[in-house]
């Protein structure tokens, strides 16, 4: 289970969201539940956390 705090987000345990299904993704649900990601941010839900994730993967293997 991963939790956010108010304030700084927290990993309570490690999970691994699964981001296979939202590859094509046009856009995230309004839904918040917050969960927090291991690079220390708090996203709106996992599929924020997905799109964030393949933003940056896509970041880093450019220039």
């Amino acid at each position: 289970m991963v939790v956010a705090g108010t304030e700084t987000c927290t990993v309570v345990s490690p999970f691994q969201p699964v981001c296979e299904d939202l590859v094509d993704v046009q856009a995230c649900p309004l839904l918040y539940l917050p969960i927090c990601g291991t690079d220390g941010n708090t996203y709106a839900n996992e599929c924020q956390l997905c799109v964030e994730k393949i933003h940056v993967r896509l970041h880093l293997r450019g220039k």
